[in-house]
């Protein structure tokens, strides 16, 4: 299985490789906010339009397998999430870009749009599957170990943000057995989100 085949879906998302066509969607969705809480510095800026830039560079390049998220129910944008570090002969990659408009926070779409990237790298063969998150991002650090994640280090002063400051960075991982394990317990997880957003609508 490549990691870009088509039909990345389950009942809550629908994801596509991300393109030119996207880059609007994401511009006006709120996800752009949260987006510079973490954002690298950039080669060629950090503006909005530099990362869009990168971002589809990098997925030219094959360094780099973006989405874009629509939820299914009604087609609305609901983020963006990629691979990036993929090494065949090691069997490892990472998930990376992901970022959620705020009116999807708790509606489940991060643990669906998750489990789909976890189901896909097993399908292509991943021994590993990791993240690395800004030690900073409280949110992001609840997020992932929400998974079921392993917490395997600390990174000190590893990444350069968009506002100039130094990140540390914590490295989280599954191994090919722990992911299967956790894939079920995931995909109960965004559907009994989805259920209770149901219900609030």
């Amino acid at each position: 299985m490549q990691l870009d085949a088509p039909e990345l879906e389950n009942e809550l998302v629908r994801m596509t490789l991300f393109d030119e066509g996207h880059v609007q969607e994401l511009r006006a969705s709120t996800a752009v906010k949260s987006m510079w809480e973490s954002m690298p510095d950039l080669p060629k800026g950090t503006n909005f339009e530099a990362y869009a830039e990168h971002i589809l560079t990098l997925k030219k390049k094959a360094s780099l397998v973006p989405f874009a998220i629509h939820r299914c129910s009604d087609g609305a944008f609901a983020g963006v999430i990629s691979f990036e570090n993929m090494r065949r002969v090691h069997r490892r990659l990472r998930i990376s870009h992901y970022w959620h408009p705020e009116t999807m926070r708790g509606s489940g779409v991060f643990q669906a749009s998750q489990a789909l990237m976890i189901g896909r790298a097993l399908d292509w063969g991943a021994r590993r599957i990791a993240w690395m998150v800004p030690a900073r991002n409280v949110g992001a650090l609840a997020a992932i170990r929400s998974l079921g994640a392993r917490e395997e280090g600390f990174l000190r002063s590893f990444l350069r943000l968009a506002d100039g400051t130094f990140a540390d960075m914590v490295v989280f991982a599954f191994l090919h057995d722990e992911a299967r394990a956790a894939l079920p317990v995931i995909n109960d997880r965004w559907r009994a989100l989805m259920a209770a957003a149901e219900t609030t609508t």
